[in-house]
């Protein structure tokens, strides 16, 4: 999974304890986002809003990622990607889609 989002960005080249705190929560958000299915609901309304903040640009994301010393747009690509083969289209879209119409987008 990890290897998944991270690609061929170099997240292992002895980070600072800076940058290892800011991959943490990156990995933090990515492990929740792997959570969508599970029996606990608390659980599955952390996968979501992990699984929102994955996929849309924000402020947060990028500082989070510029933090880290990883391009946050390679990182926002490379979560959608995974977040589509890890999930069926129709369970992301009822994921996603409440942001969409909230948005206007």
């Amino acid at each position: 999974m990890r290897n998944a989002i991270f690609g061929n960005e170099q997240f292992d080249r002895h980070p600072t304890l800076y940058q290892s705190f800011w991959q943490n929560v990156l990995l933090q958000a990515i492990y929740d986002a792997n959570r969508l299915t599970d029996k606990n609901v608390t659980k599955r309304n952390y996968a979501k809003q992990a699984i929102v903040w994955l996929w849309f640009r924000s402020e947060d994301h990028d500082v989070v990622c510029s933090n880290a010393e990883l391009n946050p747009s390679q990182i926002r690509k490379s979560s959608r990607k995974w977040l589509e083969e890890t999930y069926d289209s129709k369970d992301l879209e009822k994921v996603l889609d409440p942001y969409l119409f909230k948005c206007g987008r």
